[in-house]
């Protein structure tokens, strides 16, 4: 799942400099954005209901160290359109409501402190967020694709110096993005019509048999090699193969999306990880006769790390393997003048009891 940023004006309500708390807003509800999306009431509720100690305040995006964390939230809600200040109902028209925060700063520190002299000073202009996009829909509106928020996940948010390129981002957004369709085997026989089977994929199927003969990936989400990378690690020749990875991806987020993201998927258990956390974990996962879903819990998942395995030439192999061999046996001794006498008196004394031999 790819990580998303959304920059809005650096809105502040009320500002309290002894306890260095400033109230803000987070995003915008109800109109659409440079990025051609449209934030919609509710789409924080579950990310904040369960994560809210979890949501960092940082520096510019930054995560390099601890000290990149300049506050914290005391306190995220939703505000309605009669909440929100004049300055944005004027900029932005079709506004419904926003996501408001009262932003506690670190002032016994000197980047939380900074960072609230500098919002004060009105030296910072924007604020931006980032998330995961969990829940969403697209429709069409006058030739342009438009992108409905309903569910995001919230990871950090905070002041930055410059927020995304808006020009980039609407030029990019304007494109229309064409499938990539990857053909998983030939059959005979009309195919359905495509089945979504989630993060972007759906399938075509034989109507009778069940057998996938392709799949399409949403080119706003994967790339062509993305996609053939997926499909070599997934032989989903079947429909109902298909239709196990898509349960298990959305049993899954049901469950554990807010704390932990799938990774990868094999025969009988899942990789998954979580933000920020350099573990991965093995986690085992059945499926019953009424195709219900089930994991492991928590603490009987495998915890581990990922290890980098370069693949080695098998020709570079076997010649390393023949050099260490040499090493092993030392370097060959040159013959020396007294070992070249000795060794030609050996061949002689050999020659003579040859002779001899014949002579008798």
């Amino acid at each position: 799942m790819t990580r998303e940023f959304k920059t809005i004006p650096a809105y502040v309500k009320t500002v309290n400099e002894d306890e260095g708390i400033v109230t803000h807003l987070i995003s915008v509800y109800g109109n659409e954005d440079s990025g051609q999306d449209i934030a919609h009431k509710g789409m924080f509720t579950k990310t904040i209901r369960e994560r809210k100690d979890q949501i960092r305040v940082v520096d510019n995006h930054n995560k390099s160290s601890v000290l990149d964390v300049v506050g914290k939230p005391l306190k995220m809600y939703e505000v309605g359109r009669g909440e929100l200040p004049d300055d944005v109902l004027v900029r932005f028209p079709d506004a419904t409501g926003g996501l408001m925060a009262d932003t506690q700063f670190l002032m016994d520190t000197p980047e939380g402190k900074g960072t609230f002299i500098r919002l004060k000073a009105g030296a910072i202009s924007e604020f931006s967020f980032a998330y995961d996009a969990i829940n969403v829909d697209f429709e069409q509106q006058g030739g342009k694709k438009i992108r409905h928020l309903r569910e995001v996940r919230l990871w950090e948010y905070g002041p930055v110096i410059f927020g995304m390129n808006s020009a980039a981002v609407a030029v990019s957004a304007k494109t229309e993005v064409e499938p990539i369709t990857l053909e998983v085997q030939e059959l005979e026989g009309e195919l359905g019509e495509p089945e979504d089977l989630g993060n972007g994929i759906s399938a075509k199927a034989n109507k009778e048999t069940g057998q996938v003969g392709s799949l399409q990936f949403d080119g706003e989400i994967w790339t062509e090699t993305a996609a053939r990378l997926w499909l070599s690690e997934h032989p989903t020749k079947e429909l109902g193969s298909a239709r196990l990875l898509r349960s298990i991806t959305q049993a899954f987020g049901e469950k554990f999306s807010y704390e932990y993201q799938i990774d990868d998927i094999f025969d009988g258990y899942l990789v998954a990880s979580t933000y920020g956390n350099p573990f991965y974990f093995k986690v085992a996962f059945a499926q019953d006769d009424g195709g219900i879903v089930s994991f492991k819990e928590l603490e009987e998942w495998e915890r581990g790390t990922l290890e980098f395995i370069p693949i080695v030439d098998e020709s570079k192999r076997l010649a390393g393997l023949i050099e260490e061999l040499e090493a092993e046996a030392g370097p060959e001794i040159p013959p020396t003048a007294e070992s070249a006498e000795a060794k030609t008196q050996e061949l002689l004394k050999e020659l003579e009891s040859l002779e001899e031999e014949d002579g008798s």
